[in-house]
């Protein structure tokens, strides 16, 4: 697989979408200067947390049309967000995070905004609206 960083904006997905390869995938994470340390190390904290990271990593396999998103907000995320119609949810996970199943008929565009978004709301630090997409392609 080759890896490809594309910076972008969050009102302008069109980078990421230039890059993408429906046999690959694209993990997309806010650009922070003040970014969250990692948690400090440990067999139990980690084991038992039941929490996500600090700042939102969300994941869109085009191929397999399935989005998610790791966070920090607890559990039940579904029931407390705008998941839209006909998306299907599979993991709902305080610690794992939200995956859902897409359409076929919904444009890769509207599943980054809608990643983009959900990430920026969810985000435990301040965020500048620049974005860091990794893209991985065959």
């Amino acid at each position: 697989m080759n890896k490809q960083i594309v910076r972008f904006t969050s009102d302008d997905v069109g980078p990421v979408l230039a890059a993408l390869d429906p046999r690959g995938w694209v993990n997309l994470q806010p650009d922070v200067e003040d970014a969250p340390p990692p948690p400090p190390p440990g067999w139990f904290g980690s084991v038992f947390s039941n929490r996500g990271p600090a700042l939102p990593l969300a994941t869109w396999y085009p191929g397999e049309r399935s989005a998610g998103i790791e966070h920090n907000t607890g559990p039940k995320l579904a029931s407390r967000i705008d998941v839209p119609v006909g998306w299907r949810v599979t993991q709902d996970h305080p610690r794992r995070g939200l995956v859902v199943r897409v359409p076929a008929e919904i444009a890769d565009a509207e599943v980054l905004r809608w990643l983009v978004d959900l990430g920026e709301a969810l985000s435990a630090v301040p965020t500048s609206g620049q974005w860091i997409a990794e893209i991985h392609t065959p």
